[in-house]
């Protein structure tokens, strides 16, 4: 084989093999994350998840880093709460009705302070996933929060809307508090109850 062969077919062979390569490194560029903001790391949540089982998951990590940006990017604009019926009767004063985003991002603003410390496991147990239809899912979820030494435990019926390709937390509804190792645990109404004007 001549000198000039031998660079045709390596030409012949390199040429393929570096655009397969080219396109492999751009069909990458998509999981680059994005470069660090004034407003945090690049490991900042987006807006809501891409399943209602992502959702939650992006729900409790904004918890337990305490990143009330990242808990906001969960919520829907219609979001609502509804407190467990005793919560009324242990809590008088305060007045849980008509929670809306407002009120919950007012309820995140006074619990996600710096030093406290705050562990979410959501869901601890899913009781029921509904099946999503008409971009709506329901699902029954029991969870825990605790807050520095306290726990606060119950079963939610968590409404979940898709809006466009992303889901965001509509509705928190408690239906029920749940023991916590034997013990009674108060509910998440109590827990914003406690952390409400």
């Amino acid at each position: 084989m001549t000198p000039s062969r031998a660079a045709c077919t390596v030409t012949r062979l390199l040429v393929p093999a570096l655009a397969l390569a080219l396109v492999l490194i751009l069909a990458g560029c998509g999981s680059v994350p994005p470069p660090a903001t004034a407003e945090g790391p690049s490991t900042r949540f987006g807006s809501g998840g891409f399943d209602p089982e992502e959702l939650l998951r992006l729900i409790e990590l904004s918890y337990n880093q305490t990143d009330r940006m990242g808990y906001e990017r969960c919520l829907a604009d219609t979001f609502s709460f509804e407190p467990y019926a005793a919560v009324a009767l242990d809590y008088p004063r305060q007045d849980l009705s008509h929670w809306d985003l407002e009120r919950e991002l007012d309820f995140i603003r006074r619990l996600f302070t710096p030093g406290r410390k705050i562990v979410l496991t959501l869901p601890v147990t899913i009781r029921s996933r509904g099946i999503p239809a008409n971009n709506h899912a329901l699902w029954e979820v029991d969870y825990l929060v605790r807050v520095d030494d306290t726990d606060y435990a119950g079963a939610s019926i968590l409404g979940m809307v898709r809006i466009e390709k992303n889901w965001y937390l509509e509705s928190w509804v408690d239906v029920t508090e749940n023991a916590v190792e034997g013990q009674r645990a108060e509910t998440s109404g109590a827990l914003r109850a406690q952390y409400t004007r």
